[in-house]
């Protein structure tokens, strides 16, 4: 107990031991500790040598009279006939009884949630403290504040004009609130973990609720006698709260609420009236209501919402279509974009809910460097830029690229490394080469999305550091699994950023970008497990709720993010990709919403998800990878044709990809269902030589060429081990050699 709340108790408690009235009142809103400080003053009293009578009200105890004072005395010798007795009567043999308690000592008597009591209940109350005021007897009563005005109010006003101490129990102090963090999860809560924690505003159950929640969810780490806060995304245990107390309401107040949300946390009466299309005299009825129930405040000339944490999920708790539609009305209505939107939307890129509505050059520096959290400095216009080039938008983008000016602004969010700090014509030339990679990525041109991705590497063929040269390397990844060539792919692996010797201390988005094609590598040479655990030392789940612009930057990883977690049976990581999508603005260029569906299809295992993010998609290889998975989960639940006629889809939109071993993959999932398809095609070829191999003997060539067994060979071109062999046999016999030396140099020959 605080110190106040003690000294009011054992006040109270005093009075009664010599025999004077002795009734406390406590009022709070729900949530304050109103019955963890009933239990604690139970507990006080019953070293003191008080007997004890504890009840309480639930809200169906409107419909049954007496029903909270009788729950406190059960031990009240029953009735021969309840239904003929009297009000007068009970009351008289609640007096009796509790006297006969009194006579072997002192008597302490908690009545809690009055305010669903009901009025029988509480004139008992007023009847039986007034009746028995010279006995050894002491009251304490507790109400929750908000809502409607109740019958329980009016009892507390009139006790309190008769001589009892009332109190309203408020937040608790900062601390406190610190202690509680700390005492919950074990461990010395960061400064982050404590800023998040600082929006229930004191309010110890909705904090106890955030923090179980947030550890339960997986979103807080403790490690070294520290814990720190890895996904600032409210738990569900918090947004089921908040919304019990919103069904509490009238439906006109609770629309009133929610659409004051969009508003921000603070907005003024005209704002939310000219959104609703209502006069404040009209409002006035449904603001009092949300204002008595505690959800809002006023402050100053405005209103609020009483707790951040409240206004965050009443926020998002909108289905986003809802959001946004109010967002842009609100916008329309009072011109302030800069006040709409919320935490999930806008709180990390900034004002750019509508970019895309004019030309890039409407959009200055100030709005630039509030792109995203973790860009470092000067990179900003870069970023928006890759969204713009990933929305299938390359004009605007190289338009944007090429007017950044040589010394960009600092952004606000993020310190930059001395190296980013300005924009010289060698960084946009390679920002531009970085932009026309991805583009020509995105429409199956691999060769020429590779050449352009070489040109930002280092002068020994090494990825750069920063943003770009992560990008860079992402892109020859891409191109190299794309193509079957794992040798390749693991040439041009990223290593860690200089100056990060671990990234798990300190992850930043470039070194995020760099952990994924890393792992992407791993995946395909030594399965899910492999990279799962790499994906675990470079932090890169838990990484993403700083960084989830990397998911918009990068299409495609959010989705094999969640498919490696979901194959090594990591639900909750799967989940955490799938809330840094949710964080990404739906309005914004260049976020993946089809990645969206498709992640939440994988996690639900839900067809039409992913049916929504095949149609979505922005390019060929995206659709065909919505299209497999769409199939292979139909297969699996039993609807074979369909789920053919999707593989069949995701065969073709591979092959326009220049996908070859996505497009193996997924005949080796149709001859598993009993389809075979003939996929060779007829050319004039030499007889002999290396140039009459065939495509996949040429890809079994190198393969070979790199010292793999005839097993992984078929794990990587998803064949078998006997047509690995029988391949194998042609090459030799077409290219006159007997070993795999021989074949060795010549393909070595031929790829250089």
């Amino acid at each position: 107990m605080r110190a106040c709340e003690e000294a009011a108790v054992a006040g109270v408690l005093e009075r009664a031991g010599t025999g004077e009235d002795g009734v406390l009142l406590i009022d709070g809103e729900p949530g304050t500790g109103k019955s963890t400080l009933l239990t604690r003053a139970a507990a006080q009293a019953s070293t003191r040598g008080f007997g004890l009578a504890t009840g309480g009200a639930e809200e169906l105890d409107r419909l049954i009279p007496l029903n909270p004072i009788l729950s406190a005395f059960d031990d009240m010798p029953a009735e021969d006939d309840p239904a003929s007795e009297g009000l007068e009567t009970r009351l008289e043999r609640l007096r009796i009884h509790m006297e006969k308690r009194m006579a072997t000592g002192p008597l302490l008597v908690t009545l809690d949630d009055l305010h669903w009591a009901d009025p029988a209940t509480l004139m008992a109350v007023r009847t039986l403290q007034c009746r028995l005021s010279s006995r050894p007897l002491a009251w304490i009563l507790a109400r929750s504040t908000g809502g409607q005005r109740h019958e329980a109010e009016r009892l507390f006003d009139v006790l309190e004009r008769h001589g009892a101490h009332r109190m309203t129990l408020g937040p608790l102090p900062d601390e406190a609130v610190a202690r509680i963090v700390a005492d919950l999860l074990d461990a010395r809560p960061e400064p982050e973990l404590l800023a998040f924690a600082s929006g229930a505003g004191g309010n110890p159950y909705l904090l106890v609720e955030l923090v179980d929640g947030l550890r339960d969810e997986g979103a807080v780490e403790v490690a070294g006698g520290c814990a720190r806060l890895l996904s600032p995304v409210l738990p569900r245990r918090v947004r089921v709260l908040v919304r019990h107390r919103l069904d509490g309401l009238g439906r006109e107040a609770r629309h009133l609420v929610e659409a004051a949300a969009v508003l921000g946390r603070s907005f003024s009466p005209d704002d939310v009236s000219e959104l609703l299309g209502a006069s404040p005299a009209m409002l006035l009825p449904a603001l009092e209501e949300a204002l008595a129930a505690g959800l809002l405040v006023a402050v100053r000339d405005d209103l609020a919402f009483r707790h951040e944490l409240v206004w965050r999920a009443v926020l998002t708790g909108l289905p986003r279509p809802l959001r946004l539609a109010l967002c842009h009305q609100a916008e329309r209505c009072s011109g302030r974009a800069d006040r709409l939107g919320g935490p999930d939307d806008f709180g990390r890129f900034g004002r750019f809910g509508h970019f895309g509505h004019g030309g890039a050059g409407d959009r200055d520096s100030s709005d630039i460097s509030e792109i995203s959290d973790g860009v470092a400095a000067g990179q900003e216009r870069f970023a928006l830029a890759l969204l713009l080039a990933d929305a299938r938008r390359p004009d605007e983008a190289r338009s944007l690229l090429g007017t950044a000016p040589a010394t960009p602004p600092a952004s606000a969010t993020a310190p930059a490394p001395a190296a980013e700090t300005g924009w010289t014509d060698a960084d946009r030339a390679r920002g531009q080469a970085v932009l026309r990679a991805r583009t020509a990525l995105a429409s199956g041109r691999l060769d020429e999305a590779a050449a352009d991705a070489r040109t930002c590497l280092r002068a020994d063929g090494t990825p750069a550091t920063g943003l770009i040269g992560s990008l860079a390397a992402s892109v020859l990844v891409t191109v190299a699994l794309r193509r079957g060539d794992l040798r390749a792919a693991l040439a041009h692996a990223p290593a860690r950023s200089p100056g990060h010797p671990s990234v798990r201390a300190c992850p930043g988005g470039d070194d995020l970008i760099r952990s994924m094609a890393s792992g992407r590598v791993t995946e395909a040479g030594e399965g899910a497990e492999r990279a799962m655990e790499q994906m675990l030392r470079d932090d890169v789940y838990s990484g993403l709720a700083r960084h989830p612009w990397v998911l918009a930057g990068e299409p495609g990883c959010a989705v094999w993010l969640v498919r490696v977690a979901l194959r090594t049976g990591d639900l909750r990581r799967a989940e955490l990709v799938a809330t840094a999508l949710d964080r990404l603005p739906a309005g914004h260029p260049g976020v993946p919403r089809a990645g969206v569906s498709h992640a939440r299809g994988l996690i639900d295992g839900d067809p039409r998800a992913l049916a929504l993010a095949a149609d979505r998609a922005a390019d060929p290889w995206s659709r065909a990878s919505a299209e497999e998975d769409l199939g292979v989960l139909l297969c699996r639940t039993g609807d074979q044709a369909a789920g053919i006629e999707s593989l069949n889809r995701a065969l073709a939109g591979y092959g326009e990809s220049a996908a070859t071993r996505d497009t193996a993959r997924v005949r080796r999932r149709l001859r598993q269902e009993g389809v075979r398809r003939r996929h060779w095609s007829y050319a004039d070829r030499p007889v002999t030589g290396w140039d009459s191999l065939t495509d996949t003997e040429r890809a079994v060539s190198l393969l070979v060429a790199q010292g793999w067994t005839n097993r992984q060979v078929a794990e990587q071109m998803f064949i078998s081990v006997h047509t690995v062999a029988f391949h194998l046999r042609q090459i030799f016999r077409k290219l006159d050699i007997r070993s795999r030396v021989e074949l060795t140099r010549l393909a070595v020959e031929h790829s250089a």
